[in-house]
């Protein structure tokens, strides 16, 4: 019986590694040609046979794109996402804190939190006609801090609700045994409740911010000039109506994806340990 149940077990690793492969090569295949395309010349670009690699690489599509202003746009998204993401968290981390924490009646905390998770699926394009008439009197429209402020309230409801979750998971005792050692509340919160949370925390910030710089309705309207234009609308500017350059356009993709891949390598262990957090129980 034991060879059977060793090939068997055999037999089950070799399908979830076959699983798992075919997964990779569905979600980095994209990507891989997306950078591949952006170093081909034009005339490998309109081969009738395309090429895995490209046979003379160039670089011709980023000097466009550099001409073109991309720099300057990526440079708006991360100022964006950036601030969204701080302005976020700062209202998120003690907003799920009170949720949990500090004993709300239920005819409070219930209708609040389910406000919340309203917010989660409220379509934004409801509320840009409103909003860009509101912009346009107050004269901040076509500026960052305009699109930061219209991020926040959809991205502060997605972390609240997550770290909302967080905090359940974390015991009451940890805290209890902190206030009995002379702690005060924001004490044992800095000093026991806030390491404990650190991994969930970095992976909720890596989220809201790629959700932040992939954002694209608010600005398309909210921003017209390269000066508040983010990296989306830019790369969207690439596609003409005439003598569409793939390169060019995969090359603008290509900006786009590597402060989200760097941020999602770097952290990553934080985000595997944040995402999970709790699953053990």
């Amino acid at each position: 019986m034991q060879p059977n149940a060793s090939a068997s077990n055999a037999g089950k690793r070799a399908l979830v590694y076959l699983v798992l492969a075919l997964a990779l090569i569905w979600t980095l295949f994209p990507i891989y040609w997306v950078v591949v395309t952006s170093l081909k010349s034009n005339a490998e670009l309109a081969a009738s046979t395309p090429s895995l690699l490209p046979l003379q690489p160039v670089l011709d599509g980023y000097r466009t794109v550099i001409e073109r202003g991309i720099p300057r746009m990526a440079l708006n998204s991360v100022i964006v996402a950036v601030g969204t993401t701080i302005v976020s968290l700062a209202l998120a981390v003690p907003g799920s804190y009170g949720l949990t924490r500090l004993g709300l009646p239920r005819r409070i905390g219930t209708p609040l939190a389910l406000a919340i998770g309203f917010a989660l699926i409220f379509p934004a394009i409801a509320i840009v006609v409103p909003m860009f008439q509101l912009a346009v009197r107050l004269g901040i429209y076509d500026q960052l801090g305009t699109l930061i402020l219209l991020n926040v309230p959809f991205n502060a409801a997605f972390a609240l609700w997550v770290l909302r979750t967080v905090w359940m998971d974390i015991p009451r005792n940890i805290e209890e045994a902190a206030l009995l050692d002379g702690d005060t509340r924001f004490t044992a919160f800095r000093r026991v409740l806030l390491p404990a949370m650190l991994p969930s925390l970095i992976a909720v910030a890596v989220l809201v911010f790629i959700f932040t710089w992939n954002e694209f309705l608010f600005a398309l309207i909210f921003s017209t000039s390269p000066r508040a234009m983010t990296l989306p609308i830019g790369i969207a500017a690439q596609v003409p109506q005439h003598e569409l350059s793939w390169q060019i356009v995969a090359a603008a993709g290509t900006v786009a994806l590597v402060p989200v891949v760097a941020a999602t390598v770097l952290l990553q262990r934080y985000l595997v340990r944040g995402l999970t957090f709790g699953m053990a129980k």
